[in-house]
């Protein structure tokens, strides 16, 4: 709950050199707003919410395609997610603990 309403955050860890990421970074960076559909228990639409999209996907996808350029060796990434949940927080980097 944040000010008397309930909030979720989910985090998705995305494999930069996977093929896929670059091209789903690329779509979303071209949306120019963001939906989230709210649906009840049998499935129907309750609530849309649209955000404009100003949230850095440009960026990020610019940072993976630099990544799949610099990173040319094989990977471990189940590995490498596990380090990064074992070292970070999704609360401690939602707060900017790590800036």
């Amino acid at each position: 709950m944040a000010n008397g309403k309930p909030v979720a955050f989910y985090e998705q860890v995305m494999n930069a050199l996977h093929p896929g990421t670059s091209a789903i970074l690329a779509r979303i960076a071209d949306q120019t707003h963001l939906h989230v559909v709210l649906l009840n228990t049998e499935g129907q639409v309750r609530t849309v919410f649209e955000y404009e999209n100003n949230f850095g996907f440009g960026g990020i996808h610019a940072g993976v395609q630099g990544a799949r350029v610099a990173w040319q060796v094989p990977a471990d990434f189940g590995r490498a997610k596990q380090a990064y949940e074992q070292e970070y927080d999704i609360d401690q980097l939602l707060a900017g603990a790590y800036d």
